[in-house]
Parts: C-alpha cells; structure tokens; sequence
C-alpha cells in the first residue's frame, strides 16, 4: 500500500489530492491520472519513506509528523509517493534495524519498487525525482536513479549508511541538536554539488518542525531540482 499526494496546481479540482494505491492494483496508475488536468504534463516527485511511526493516515496519528512533512512538501509543488511499509505482511515495527538486516532490505526493497513503478508513469519528471526518508526511512539511501536525497532524523552513527549513498547527487542531510546522541548527521563527502549537512538547534528528532529545516529542504530542492 502507498499514499500520493498531488499539489493543487496540477489537479483537475485545484485543490490537494490524496490517492490512496494498493500494491497489487492492476490500474493503480490510472488512479493518480485521473485526478491530474494534463496527463502529459511533468510532475516533480519525492518518495517518502517514513520512519518508526509509520505514516500515520488514521487514528491518533493523523497529525503525525509524517504527515506534516508530506503536506510541506506539496505545499511546495512536489507530488509524494509514500509506501506504507507497516502494510506487509510480516513487517517488523521494531525500531534500529541495523543495515544488511531484514526490515532495512525490505526498505530498500519498497524504494526499488516505487521507483520502477514511477519511472513509467508519464507524469513523472525522471528529472525530479527525489528521495526524501526520516529515522529509518533515512537510512535505506542507496537506490540508484533518483536526482537527489534528502535525509532527516536518520542514525548516521552506525556502521553502513553513509557507505551505501548513490555518488555523484546531491544529499541533504539534517538532524535535531536535541535528538539523541547516537543520531548524527550523515557524511556527505563525495557526494554532488549542493549536498550539505547540518544540525539543527534546538529542536528534537522530527526533523521538519523546523522552520529552519523546512528553509533548508526547500533551498537544497530548489537548488538542485526547481532550478
């Protein structure tokens, strides 16, 4: 399962969409592009993978942070295409998974499939396609094929990670100052023009509360997939 968002501006009703997929829908492309007033016109994408909390659409959690960030991000004139990850069979929902164990392959897995999956889709700018992951979500970074990475709340501390970042995009990597110790900004040495690292002051592991965060994210998308 997986939820789009598409921005106002490219929607037959001018207003934000939210299409809900099924995985195995045969006509799930058909779905988005039914809501979409060009078909043929060329949409920025992010894929949003999201951390521990999950996605947080019902419930409690329908103020979630995840949904906060999903909602700046359209704001922005970005589509969101978020895999539900909690929505497979068997998925652990066990915090610091380590990398090479089964729940950050399966992450990886979800952002192999989302990418092929979008890749076909005519409305799809392959240009913008940006890959935006929290906490766990931010630490399986290392499919190929997207324009760029942006990284929030992730644990760099551990051993991996930083390793397996795609050379030659841009990557943003930002963590809370008040998160915990063991978070720390991932190194983006090596990586493309435009990639930066920060900590933010004052504020804790959901990143994108920040206004200074959001200034960051919307610079480094505008930067390096607006221009």
């Amino acid at each position: 399962m997986a939820a789009v968002r598409l921005p106002a501006n490219v929607t037959k009703s001018d207003d934000i969409e939210r299409v809900v997929l099924w995985r195995d829908l045969p006509n799930w492309a058909k779905a988005v592009e039914s809501e979409l007033k060009s078909p043929d016109r060329k949409i920025p994408v992010v894929v949003y993978l999201h951390g521990c909390r999950g996605l947080g659409y019902t419930g409690a959690d329908i103020n979630s942070g995840a949904i906060k960030y999903i909602h700046f991000l359209v704001s922005e004139g970005w589509a969101v295409f978020a895999p539900d990850s909690f929505a497979r069979p068997g998925r652990s929902r066990l915090c610091y998974q380590q990398w090479g164990s089964d729940t950050y392959n399966q992450r990886r897995e979800e952002t192999a499939y989302a990418l092929a999956r979008l890749s076909s889709m005519p409305w799809v700018d392959g240009k913008r396609l940006v890959l935006a992951g929290h906490s766990e979500g931010g630490e399986a970074w290392s499919e190929p094929g997207f324009s760029a990475v942006v990284i929030t709340g992730a644990d760099c501390g551990g051993t991996g990670y930083a390793a397996q970042a795609p050379r030659g995009i841009p990557v943003l990597s930002l963590v809370g100052g008040d998160a915990p110790k063991e978070h720390r900004a991932c190194d983006v040495t090596g990586r493309g023009p435009g990639s930066k690292s920060a900590v933010i002051p004052g504020i804790g592991h959901i990143v994108f509360d920040s206004e200074t965060a959001k200034d960051e994210i919307r610079r480094f998308l505008r930067n390096c997939c607006q221009g």
